[in-house]
């Protein structure tokens, strides 16, 4: 059968305790500048009708979202729901970025310059209209 995980609820603003992927991306993250801003674990309320949502990772300056994907993200109804909420949040107006424990974990690098690439193009923009600036 399948092996029985214990899931801690995640505590907002840090990686989750029981995941080494998002622990090991916020280490990447910390030795850089241009990753200031982010948020881990941050619940968005995007509607005060529509349910919330909790981002891994989340810029809210630039509207970047991360999720670093765990084996549960896999059957086929979680895949599903995780695809309609990308679908309402990029509507929302926000980036997300979708990587899966085994990528952060096998190669961080390729995960932190793929983040990297995409906030340098939001800052760029100035598009997310929801952010923490003021026009």
């Amino acid at each position: 059968g399948e092996p029985v995980v214990l899931a801690w609820p995640p505590i907002a603003g840090v990686p989750r305790g029981d995941s080494p992927a998002e622990q090991a991306l916020e280490r990447a993250l910390a030795a850089h500048e241009w990753a200031r801003g982010r948020r881990w674990n941050q619940t968005y309320e995007w509607h005060a009708l529509g349910e919330s949502y909790r981002l891994d990772l989340f810029w809210p300056a630039e509207g970047l979202a991360v999720e670093v994907d765990g084996p549960e993200h896999r059957g086929r109804i979680t895949f599903a729901n995780d695809r309609r909420r990308d679908v309402q949040l990029q509507l929302l107006g926000l980036d997300v970025l979708r990587f899966t424990n085994e990528q952060v974990l096998s190669d961080v690098p390729a995960v932190v310059d793929g983040i990297r690439r995409l906030l340098a193009r939001r800052r760029a923009d100035g598009t997310y209209p929801h952010g923490d600036e003021t026009p």
